[in-house]
């Protein structure tokens, strides 16, 4: 959950554990992931936004064997992303 109200968010699959969110790269939805970024601004921090990620969805985003590290960024309305 944010502490503050974000005008963006996107879930991404990221290196390392330390990744920014340049260095990620967002889950599509193509095969019936869901909420996996949004842009529609006004997101309270209060609200929980339920994600569905699908494995072959996760699988597109990462490709390979191994560990996946996920990682949910949020934009406030100042332009800062989290780095956390």
């Amino acid at each position: 959950m944010a502490d503050v109200d974000f005008a963006e968010y996107k879930v991404c699959v990221v290196p390392q554990n330390t990744s920014t969110q340049d260095a990620g790269q967002v889950i599509p939805t193509t095969a019936g992931s869901t909420n996996t970024s949004g842009s529609e601004g006004n997101y309270k921090a209060s609200n929980a936004i339920q994600v569905v990620i699908t494995g072959t969805d996760l699988e597109t985003a990462s490709g390979g064997d191994g560990v996946k590290i996920i990682k949910v960024f949020v934009r406030t309305a100042a332009g800062s992303w989290s780095v956390a």
